[in-house]
């Protein structure tokens, strides 16, 4: 493969992509954006929520177990 052969193929590559994110950009409106946004943090929300509240119950049950033990 030529340096020729290879730029072209960079060129076309990089002109799919540009173009292909710029369709994907103007195809959605500001409000789509920002009700994706606001999707995206209620999903993040919820899964942090998740996380937390089963860190919490694990602290619970050691406690349980501690408090067991001690009896």
């Amino acid at each position: 493969m030529d340096m020729n052969t290879s730029m072209e193929r960079t060129v076309s590559t990089a002109s799919y992509a540009v173009s292909g994110s710029a369709g994907v950009w103007g195809y959605l409106t500001l409000n789509d954006w920002l009700a994706l946004g606001g999707f995206s943090l209620a999903v993040l929300t919820f899964l942090v929520n998740i996380w937390y509240r089963e860190r919490h119950y694990r602290l619970e049950r050691r406690k349980m177990e501690r408090t067991e033990h001690k009896s």
